[in-house]
């Protein structure tokens, strides 16, 4: 995936790291690597992780990685927006610390809300990917970060 062709991505998650733009300084960029030295470390990983990038999450896949990230944190409330034409739920994610269950707590805390939206057509597997990651990433960051500002609502799939 080129962050060239995802501006509003790239943004997203330069934000969410606190990293510098370009480097010019030579020597190790604790942003610049991809994956992580430290992914196997990481709970939950999505199927692209664990496959060392060689499959995508499946529906499947996607809700098991956000039940998992529910179960392990206090800042995840998991709902949905509707169902597929398959029958199937359309998972949401919100995202805060502390935990927003409805939009009366959004409201009360004053913040900015953001909807991030990943796998908008089928065969658009990398910003649901990315976005599993980011959230999984967020959550597990113990210092003050996106999540103590806004308000983040993500539809992976």
């Amino acid at each position: 995936m080129s962050l060239e062709r995802f501006p509003v991505l790239a943004f997203l998650l330069l934000a969410a790291c606190g990293a510098p733009g370009p480097s010019t300084q030579s020597g190790p960029e604790p942003y610049g690597i991809y994956p992580p030295r430290d992914l196997r470390s990481r709970r939950p990983l999505t199927r692209a992780e664990r496959s060392g990038f060689s499959e995508t999450s499946r529906y499947a896949d996607v809700v098991a990685f956000i039940d998992s990230l529910k179960a392990a944190s206090g800042n995840v409330y998991v709902t949905t927006m509707g169902r597929t034409s398959q029958g199937r739920d359309i998972p949401i994610v919100v995202l805060s610390r502390p935990i927003v269950r409805s939009p009366a707590d959004a409201k009360r805390l004053n913040r900015p809300i953001v909807y991030v939206q990943g796998n908008i057509h089928g065969g658009e597997v990398e910003g649901k990917e990315a976005l599993l990651s980011l959230l999984r990433d967020l959550d597990r960051d113990q210092y003050q970060n996106v999540i103590d500002s806004l308000v983040i609502v993500a539809a992976p799939i």
